[in-house]
């Protein structure tokens, strides 16, 4: 298996797979998700899944960007203000919306692996690293799966879960 052919299996896993039962992927993480669910927070300072799919849009979008060489703008606030986005709570309607732009730009990552060749695969995804755009995307499916994995807590803490899908 080639270097990119690995990347694109992580990516899927990640995102929509469904080659592993006690790995739960992106889409059947918020799969019927009410706007009230995903607000939702515990007593503590965790984040609500709304604003964890927030989170995952601001840095798939940005190093998505980077990836097709589009100029992405200055950060304004630091890694807590990623998880505000557009809104982190509202009707049915906005959490639609919301999840509409997830899988948007994670369709879109999905794309432009399978479109890179090797040349790409191999160059820095931002000039003062030593990292490649191999290892970076490896990193993103790391951190994809990191939210994930809270996101399927919070469905279990707030009664949400299904267990059949997964996870139990």
């Amino acid at each position: 298996m080639s270097p990119k052919q690995l990347l694109l299996e992580q990516f899927r896993t990640c995102y929509n797979g469904t080659n592993w039962y006690w790995f739960v992927n992106l889409l059947t993480a918020i799969d019927s998700l009410t706007a009230e669910q995903a607000a939702w927070k515990d007593n503590s300072t965790n984040n609500s899944i709304w604003q964890i799919v927030n989170h995952l849009i601001f840095w798939n979008t940005r190093y998505l960007n980077r990836f097709k060489g589009i100029p992405v703008q200055e950060m304004k606030g630091d890694n807590d203000s990623t998880f505000e986005g557009e809104r982190i709570n509202g009707t049915d309607e906005d959490w639609y919306n919301i999840v509409q732009q997830l899988k948007d730009v994670m369709s879109d990552w999905e794309n432009a692996i399978k479109e890179a060749d090797n040349i790409k695969l191999e160059e820095k995804p931002i000039k003062e690293t030593d990292g490649t755009w191999a290892s970076y995307i490896g990193l993103i499916n790391t951190h994809n799966m990191y939210h994930i994995g809270q996101i399927v807590t919070l469905r279990k803490q707030q009664g949400s879960w299904d267990k059949s899908k997964g996870i139990n």
